[in-house]
């Protein structure tokens, strides 16, 4: 194929539709990729940028983009090879520079707005013009006035009248742009929606564009720069608005300073200040480009070049220009003359005229390029060899920390790619046809894990009807007769599963009557419109209203000329709101909370970039920049002064140092190095910490380094997956994947396998391994699961008995053991205002919780029922939305009080009577054992206080408190936990050591010596406390402990499924420990388990232990001699009952997992747990206030009272805690989210998710950790 291409962006390809929000059917002027015009690859592109197979710069901008199908939009692109007048003049081409012109009577070249020019012949026999290429998609018809049509590829429509100039473009579905001209000059562009663009010319030169929305964009030029009336375009102007917030104009200067190539773009300014510059060799083609940085250049990229000049063949005509003078017959048009300037020097003028054509003359002559050298920002250098225009080998020289590697590429015939070999040597195999259109794609070829990816066309609409992944799946697509997609069907070619299975999905349309799309209806693949949604649009594209099957719709209005929306409706009538300035930017965002308009606002700087946003709490975050316009400063006000984050680049513009003060004091930095691909080389910290990281040829990790050793070894399969992982301790997991790179199978360092069995949709069918046997699941074909078979036989069921297809019911067993899940959305007298499209409420035998939500979605209600108590909690929110207020069971009251963003003090309410938790909190910086560090000060509504200390890691490394509480953290570089000094007694401090994994090795501490030692997964093989030690055996078939001997005497037996079912031996020995409790005036005697994964129980423990589940397999009875404790589940995967020994306790959990409140049915005794910011602060018990001091992990160590007389007290230890004070009859929270039972010795832990109750259909996943 002939064609003179101008390396410009992608010809615009326009999607029928875009499902997102919010806007309309999507227009690509936002998103298309800039590409030059051979459609060359994105690394063959480098710098700001630079075409490096032809030497050609280019420089996209979008000036502004408006929604909708065939949306308008203003895209311009500098293009130095590109020597044509346009509607911006020479070497500038637009979203709008669509032309023909005829070479002779056989010839056609059509111009593109990304550069291209087309060459189209002659075909006598089709009586039209067909694409010069082997097998043409596109042609152009003549009619017998003169008039074109083109027949694109994307089967868009243009039409040309007989001089060449475009009248209109037509999509598919019949919406597109027409085209006005006053004496050759374009006008206007108005799309079918009766939107338009319109176009002010000054004497010949185009000085105005107005965008839909109004809005004025201006151009100037310099004038005769090429010559008399030849002009340059020098500078635009973006609109501002006036008022406030502040969003001025933006003035982009272009500069031209290369004596011999006066079109070439040499630098860009924003607003007065110079951002880029680029350089040229004596050929035109572009060697440079690079930034204005703070102290120097950056992000320079440099180009050398070997090739050869070429005489060019037959060189298409001129493009007919802007106001041309055209010739009635040969219907070739010129451009217009200039008038006459009685002030021009005609001999200046000649002599930029000769300048521009000696310059024009260089570019018009071919370069055949053999080889491109790049050095990028960071110094590498890749070498480039080229043929034909395409980069066939790609060699990157070693350098400081980069091996040599090299790539190589092949192309077919037609200048298809065929193979592509990558620096690991695998091998991707590609087919065209003759039209171009892919057919199939191997990677990996010659591999056993080749992947085959075939495509079959329509070919005559140029569109996909199927495109397969062997083995795995088939998406199909049919199309209505205007193009529109009409059914997408997914089949699966998976052994798994329901092999050839469908799932379809429909999609139907009406149209106003100007052919705009009024509705669209998509309709998955449920039976029946259950799933349907419905699009609703007004006549000029806006989508206006989102509806599904039940009439829950999100509206949309109050918009601009761009079709941006001024306000948008939720379904439960939430409302936000939105001003846009000149350009389109949000300006002004409001909320309704409360009914109640609060304010965010959205400055921008002269240069365009984004100054500040100010949030309705009266937090302003500014932000400045430096002259690369990289972001330099963050800077916010806090109640504590001014936070500022400062932010240091590298020349590629990789962020090296990431660094905060608060009121001007250092309290945070990282570090981060790059090797010369910019990829990561290294992590830092501040005190010593040093992670490393190393890439293979394909920029893969594959080495992972630390400070003190312990290297993970990453290898990868020949498509790019990782295929083994070893870590520090040698142990090797190995991974296999499916077609479409779903983990299949996990072997672990045992050499153990978990196996994974998906169908060609992605649903998990199977799953096994020797620790849990087999679970199966089953699917329908609308891709609900319907049940869950465990390896025990246990068989759970899924009811979707919603219009929408949500869960509704899960039974776990059958018969009358059955249980039963109940879940209720939309509807409840509970559920409040935000009801549609939410949870309303989840039934259970052991709870029935009801949720209430706002209209903006914040939970306002929990009320749980269990057996015959009923727990309410309220919540209510500020007009901004933020929590301000709980209201507990027991008419307890938590309000929060906010300054600006934080929340400064907590108040409580009992019986009426308000009464301080927190009285304030400040955060300030300050040096600390002579580094630089962040505290935080937290005043108690005792009086007293806790203290916070964070290091320049932003590692919590000391806490201090006037009750008794204190200790502080040394880490070693790899940034473990080394020491830990006890300040309220230093017999409680503890050095601990690690292995290389990273576990706990030995703990020493006057406590006891502690030492462990692990097998190849990480199971404890051994526990020394102590002279007493224990030997741990695990199960020769899963990683499950069979027994423990030695000091220790245990042993454990197992369901099929994998929980404990029995225990023989006791959990721990009973020892006289010395206890150093300053608030005890002699040591006391506690329970020391000399098994370190637990806690120590409230009685001699039992001899044995029986375990009991219900039907989901959630822990449900512990038994032995002695102990009788029985556990509730609810559907949520919380516990909220547990009755042990005859006493009996009910919780209730927030949604988040965090425990609210108990309730110890035997005394009526009732405690509400209280959180700052996640944290637990303080409890009520019985209307009476206690403040809550944890260690570092966030475990509670000690209880204060209103008088700071300790009143709780933990000795904390590795694993272990012994209560070593309590006179408020026990506290049983540990880490975070567990729970000691003291009836049994074990710990409930929070599951990770908190089951159904989160995700509506989620099973959630217990963790009961039993003493190790």
């Amino acid at each position: 194929m002939e064609s003179y291409d101008y390396p410009q962006p992608r010809e615009v390809r326009h999607p029928d539709l875009s499902f997102g929000g919010g806007g309309s059917i999507g227009n690509p002027g936002n998103t298309v990729q800039v590409r030059d015009a051979a459609e060359k690859e994105c690394d063959e592109r480098a710098g700001n940028p630079i075409v490096m197979t032809t030497g050609n710069k280019i420089e996209s901008t979008v000036d502004f983009s408006s929604a909708g199908e065939m949306g308008l939009y203003l895209r311009r692109t500098y293009n130095h090879y590109w020597t044509y007048p346009g509607l911006f003049g020479l070497h500038w081409v637009s979203s709008f520079d669509y032309s023909l012109v005829p070479q002779g009577t056989s010839v056609l070249w059509a111009q593109r707005p990304d550069g291209r020019r087309i060459k189209f012949l002659w075909n006598a026999a089709q009586q039209r013009f067909n694409e010069d290429k082997a097998a043409p998609l596109a042609f152009i018809e003549r009619h017998a006035d003169g008039s074109y049509t083109h027949h694109t590829e994307d089967q868009t429509l243009e039409t040309y009248n007989a001089n060449g100039y475009v009248q209109t473009l037509t999509n598919p579905h019949g919406i597109g742009w027409t085209f006005s001209y006053s004496d050759n000059y374009l006008q206007t562009v108005t799309h079918t929606s009766g939107r338009a663009v319109s176009f002010t010319w000054t004497n010949g030169r185009l000085t105005g564009v107005t965008d839909p929305a109004g809005k004025l964009y201006l151009y100037s030029y310099d004038a005769n720069a090429f010559g008399a009336g030849r002009h340059r375009l020098a500078t635009v102007t973006l609109p501002g608005s006036t008022g406030q917030p502040a969003s001025p104009a933006t003035l982009i200067k272009y500069h031209y300073e290369n004596a011999a190539f006066p079109g070439a773009l040499t630098g860009i300014s924003y607003a007065g200040v110079r951002h880029s510059t680029f350089s040229y060799d004596t050929q035109g083609r572009a060697t440079a480009s690079q930034h204005a940085g703070p102290t120097g250049a950056v992000a320079v990229h440099g180009f050398q070049y070997v090739g050869t000049l070429t005489t060019p063949v037959n060189p298409p005509p001129l493009p007919p220009p802007p106001g041309g003078e055209c010739d009635p017959v040969l219907h070739v048009c010129a451009e217009p003359r200039p008038a006459f300037d009685p002030n021009a020097d005609p001999a200046e003028l000649a002599r930029r005229e000769g300048i521009a054509e000696a310059a024009i003359a260089i570019l018009s002559q071919p370069l055949a390029l053999s080889q491109v050298t790049h050095t990028n920002a960071l110094g590498k250098q890749t070498v480039h060899t080229l043929s034909d225009g395409h980069i066939t080998r790609s060699d990157g020289l070693a350098s400081a920390n980069c091996t040599a590697s090299w790539t190589q590429r092949q192309y077919d015939a037609h200048g298809y790619p065929e193979r592509f070999t990558d620096a690991n040597l695998n091998v991707s195999h590609s087919t065209f046809n003759a039209r171009g259109q892919p057919e199939t794609l191997v990677e990996a070829e010659g591999t056993a894990l080749a992947r085959t990816t075939v495509f079959n066309w329509d070919q005559t609409h140029n569109r996909p009807n199927w495109i397969e992944v062997q083995g795995d799946q088939r998406q199909s697509f049919e199309y209505w007769t205007d193009g529109r997609l009409k059914k997408q069907t997914l089949r699966n070619l998976s052994s798994t599963g329901t092999p050839n299975d469908d799932r379809v999905t429909e999609f139907r349309y009406t149209a106003h009557a100007n052919g705009m799309v009024a509705t669209e209806v998509v309709d998955g693949p449920l039976p029946g419109t259950g799933d349907a949604i419905t699009r609703t649009y007004n006549t000029q594209g806006d989508l206006i209203e989102t509806r599904n099957s039940l009439g829950h719709a999100i509206t949309y209005s109050q918009f601009n000329g761009r079709g941006q929306p001024g306000r948008i409706v939720g379904v439960n009538g939430e409302a936000i709101e939105y001003d846009y300035d000149a350009r389109g930017r949000v300006r002004r965002q409001r909320m309704f909370h409360n009914g109640v308009a609060t304010e965010t606002t959205h400055a921008y700087a002269a240069s365009g970039l984004l100054e500040s946003i100010t949030t309705p709490d009266g937090v302003t975050e500014t932000h400045t920049y430096d002259t690369a316009r990289r972001l330099k400063t963050i800077t916010r006000n806090t109640p504590d002064g001014s936070v500022v984050r400062t932010l240091t680049y590298d020349a590629a513009g990789n962020i090296t140092q990431d660094e905060s003060t608060l009121a001007g004091q250092l309290i945070a930095r990282s570090y981060t190095d790059y090797d010369e691909l910019g990829r990561v080389r290294a992590r830092r910290g501040n005190d010593g910490q040093n992670t490393r990281f190393e890439y293979d040829p394909n920029g893969n990790v594959e080495r992972i380094r630390r400070s003190l050793g312990g290297d993970t070894v990453l290898d990868y399969d020949p498509l790019n997956r990782i295929k083994t992982q070893t870590d520090a301790e040698l142990g090797i997991t190995r991974f296999q994947y499916d077609a479409a790179d779903r983990l299949t199978q996990l072997t672990d360092p045992r050499n153990f396998v978990a196996r994974y069995d998906y169908d060609g949709f992605g649903q998990l069918w199977q799953y096994s391994h020797p620790g849990t046997g087999t679970t199966t699941h089953i699917w329908n074909t609308a891709g609900q699961r319907l049940s869950t078979t465990r390896a025990d036989g246990t068989t759970i069921s899924h009811a979707y008995a919603d219009p929408l297809g949500r869960l509704t019911t899960t039974t776990y067993g059958s018969g009358a053991q059955a249980l039963v899940h109940s879940f209720t959305w939309d509807t409840g007298t509970a559920c409040g205002s935000g009801k549609k499209g939410r949870l309303c409420r989840i039934d259970d035998p052991h709870q029935s919780l009801e949720l209430g939500y706002d209209a903006y979605g914040a939970l306002t209600l929990q009320r749980a029922t269990i057996g015959a108590s009923t727990y309410q909690h309220r919540y209510v929110h500020d007009d901004l939305g933020r929590l301000r207020l709980i209201e507990y069971p027991g008419n307890v009251l938590v309000d929060y009080i906010h300054t600006l963003d934080q929340i400064t003090a907590v108040n409580v309410s009992l019986n009426g009577q308000s009464r301080p938790l927190v009285t304030g909190t400040q955060w300030y910086g300050a040096t600390v054992i002579g580094a630089p560090a962040l505290i935080r000060h937290i005043e108690h509504g005792n009086g007293g206080y806790r203290d916070e200390y964070f290091d320049l890691d932003q590692r919590l490394f000391g806490m201090g408190s006037d009750v008794g509480h204190g200790m502080g953290l040394e880490f070693d570089a790899n940034g473990r936990v080394e020491h830990l000094t006890n300040f309220a007694d230093g017999n409680w401090s503890q050095g601990y050591g690690y292995d290389d994994m990273d576990r706990l090795k030995t703990v020493t501490s006057n406590l006891g010596n502690q030492g462990f030692t692990y097998d190849a997964n990480g199971n404890r093989q051994s526990h020394s406390q102590g002279a007493a030690s224990s030997v741990y055996a695990i199960s020769a078939h899963s990683n499950r402990i069979a027994s423990i001997s030695g000091a220790l005497d245990r042993s454990y037996s197992y369901k099929p499924t994998g929980q404990v079912s029995q225990i023989i031996g006791a959990l721990s020995t009973t020892a006289n420990a010395p206890v150093f409790d300053p608030a005890l005036a002699t040591p006391a005697q506690v329970t020391a388990s000399l098994f370190a994964n637990g806690f120590e129980s409230a009685t001699t423990p039992p001899p044995s232990y029986a375990f009991t589940y219900d039907r989901a397999h959630r822990l449900s009875a512990i038994t032995g001699p002695g102990l009788n404790a029985h556990y509730q589940i609810a559907a949520t995967g919380l516990r909220v009952a547990k009755t042990g020994n005859g006493k009996t306790t009910h919780f209730v959990y927030g949604l988040n997992g965090q425990l609210l409140y108990e309730h110890d049915l035997s005394n009526n005794r009732r405690t509400q747990h209280i959180t700052l910011n996640g944290q637990p602060i303080a409890l009520i018990r019985n209307n009476t206030p206690y403040w809550v001091h944890t260690d570092h992990l966030g475990r509670p160590e000690l209880l204060a009272s209103q008088t700071k007389t300790v009143v709780w007290r933990a000795r904390l230890t590795a694993f272990n805690r012994s209560v070593v004070t309590d006179t408020i009859g026990g506290y049983h929270p540990g880490f975070p989210g567990q729970y000691h039972d003291e009836e049994t010795g074990f710990a409930y832990n929070v599951p990770e998710f908190a089951g159904e109750a989160r995700a509506g259909a989620c099973q959630g996943a217990w963790l009961w950790w039993l003493s190790g």
